[in-house]
């Protein structure tokens, strides 16, 4: 009894031994080779500013879409008016008081004496010109672009414009003077004063914008007209955007630019991102590389049937220095760790 005991367990140990150090499970999923970098993020947009001072109506929310020409915003000067308003009545009573001359009954109103004939003519100018002024109390701001409003602005919308972009791939020093740039935002609230030239809105092109990095370590160079995925960590970290390099250096470090033709609203302020760059990407059942085996020149792996090890050729999709993403295999399988010394020669086709 105890010799069957033993031997019991001995078999348990030794199946244990081999589950948990010999085989792996065979699980889908995907692997990526990429690199995360400090990124700059320019846009197409420009800032409208009040030439006068008063009070912000604000017409149309934060972050709606216009159109060219649409009326997003008013100045009013409320001092100014008022004090245009005292001079319209008193023209207006100077007026009265010349034309409204007490006259005794059944006769007219006497003539006016060449002197207020003078005087009432100016104040007729006077009145021509107040009425011309009057428009100028409230200043109409019309975007001349489409694109969409934001009353948020940091100081850094010529800075960080798209029109920058050839000049900071040649010029180490611009690249180094943009990232020591300090955004200093402020929004514009409905409703507040302002003194002119103040910054009211400005309109963005959010359908696209341009992500430059200066990558000093990666798998390999990246080229102009690659298509890559990239991940923001503001904003929509877990969801990729797909990018196009729009220029990338030939040299150590490379500077890279990518074009994302995307809106992601949750970036409408940001100017300094981390950005991960998926360089590989493979999709498939993902097993550690140490368990593929080659034989007869073809990938596969050895799995456990019958207490015994039996060669499935698998399709290599591609991997890093310890996985590989394989087709071929069902889910959930285990895969031999240590397959056979005599199958391990490299076959055509791996990755």
């Amino acid at each position: 009894m105890c010799a069957l005991a033993l031997f019991l367990f001995g078999q348990a140990a030794a199946s244990l031994w081999e589950y948990l150090f010999l085989t792996r499970t065979a699980e889908a999923g995907r692997i990526e080779s990429s690199v995360t970098v400090s990124a700059l993020i320019f846009r197409q947009e420009r800032v409208y500013r009040s030439r006068s001072g008063g009070v912000v109506n604000a017409l149309v929310p934060e972050g709606e879409r216009i159109r060219p020409g649409t009326l997003v915003a008013t100045v009013t000067n409320a001092q100014a008016q008022k004090a245009w308003l005292r001079r319209w009545e008193e023209v207006e009573r100077r007026l009265r008081a010349l034309t409204a001359r007490p006259s005794l009954l059944g006769q007219k109103a006497a003539p006016l004496t060449p002197q207020e004939e003078e005087e009432y003519r100016s104040l007729q100018e006077e009145k021509a010109l107040l009425e011309e002024e009057v428009q100028a109390f409230t200043v109409e701001l019309r975007p001349q672009e489409a694109g969409t409003v934001s009353y948020w602005t940091d100081g850094l919308e010529e800075s960080l414009n798209p029109s920058l972009l050839e000049a900071l791939t040649a010029s180490p020093d611009l690249w180094q003077r943009l990232n020591r740039l300090n955004p200093r935002g402020r929004g514009v609230r409905d409703g507040a004063p302002i003194s002119p030239g103040t910054p009211v809105f400005k309109v963005v092109d959010n359908c696209r914008f341009w992500v430059a990095a200066e990558v000093h370590s990666a798998p390999r160079l990246l080229e102009a007209g690659e298509r890559v995925w990239i991940y923001l960590t503001r904003g929509r970290p877990g969801r990729p955007l797909e990018a196009v390099v729009e220029y990338a250096s030939a040299v150590w470090p490379q500077r890279v630019v990518f074009r994302v033709a995307q809106e992601v609203p949750e970036l409408a302020r940001a100017r300094q991102v981390k950005v991960r760059v998926v360089y590989s990407q493979y999709e498939g059942i993902v097993i550690p590389r140490r368990a593929l085996a080659f034989r007869q020149g073809r990938a596969g792996v050895y799995l456990r049937e019958a207490g015994r090890y039996r060669f499935v050729p698998v399709s290599v999709v591609g991997g890093d220095a310890e996985r590989v993403a394989v087709t071929g295999l069902p889910v959930g399988v285990r895969v031999l760790l240590a397959p056979p010394i005599q199958s391990k020669e490299k076959g055509r086709g791996e990755r």
